[in-house]
């Protein structure tokens, strides 16, 4: 239940960053950070998903539910998965203009 209340959340966040860049669409500067913010909400809420997941195989390995090769094979998908948020996220903030240094930070302050 957690995932869908992550994303009723970034929903409702969403539809109000889009209800101000529509309302301060002709302030470039300002635009550019609102669509900077929806990006990143939305790698963090897929990022959120998959630790939850892993989390969750975690404690199925824990409880001797599922064999050593499963686990790894889980761990392999679910760090391929958070790189490619990452990558997706970096691509995105090129896209917007933003240099190397404003990237690192942001990918810093992401959490993952």
């Amino acid at each position: 239940m957690k995932k869908y209340g992550r994303w009723i959340i970034f929903g409702v966040v969403a539809v109000g960053i889009i209800a101000l860049l529509l309302l301060v669409g002709i302030n470039g500067n300002l635009r550019r950070k609102l669509e900077i913010l929806l990006l990143e909400l939305q790698i963090k809420t897929k990022v959120a998903n998959i630790k939850e997941k892993a989390a969750a195989t975690k404690a199925k390995a824990e409880a001797n539910e599922i064999s050593a090769v499963e686990i790894e094979k889980e761990a392999k998908a679910t760090e391929e998965a958070i790189s490619k948020q990452k990558e997706a996220l970096q691509k995105g903030l090129e896209k917007r203009g933003l240099n190397a240094d404003e990237i690192a930070d942001r990918l810093g302050n992401l959490g993952v």
